[in-house]
């Protein structure tokens, strides 16, 4: 790996830890909200939170815990981050399929709370097809 490539490694890979930090935030959060709390939300997100399936919830666990695994890995040039990121990905998909078919989300909230999981798919999608091209070029060990 040249310096360029790698400075640019480097900066997709911290970047991609970032991000993922705050997924797994964002999950724990989620996990740790009392009855209290949502029943301190509007009647319609309430809705929302208390009817998610465990399946949602796997999913979105497995979303950022190996999305975010993925990212310290892809930083340390493993080869395993690409199957963490793969399984990022079903995770990803999995969640935004369940919130554009299944639940009522854009009832609650509008289509502009469409823009945030298109975004995670995009970059999702992105850090998989660039572990894997890494791995294709040889940079992953």
């Amino acid at each position: 790996m040249d310096a360029i490539t790698l400075k640019r490694h480097k900066i997709i890979s911290y970047t991609a830890i970032a991000w993922n930090f705050l997924g797994l935030l964002a999950f724990i959060m989620q996990q740790l909200m009392t009855d209290e709390m949502i029943k301190s939300l509007p009647q319609a997100e309430q809705s929302l939170y208390t009817n998610l399936p465990a399946w949602y919830t796997v999913a979105y666990g497995l979303a950022v815990i190996a999305g975010f695994l993925g990212s310290i890995f892809l930083l340390l040039r493993k080869k395993i981050s690409v199957s963490l990121y793969l399984l990022s990905l079903i995770g990803v998909l999995t969640q935004t399929f369940y919130t554009f078919f299944i639940s009522n989300t854009f009832a609650v909230y509008g289509y502009s709370s469409a823009i945030l999981p298109l975004f995670v798919v995009i970059l999702a999608i992105f850090l998989y097809a660039y572990s894997k091209r890494l791995l294709q070029e040889g940079y992953l060990k």
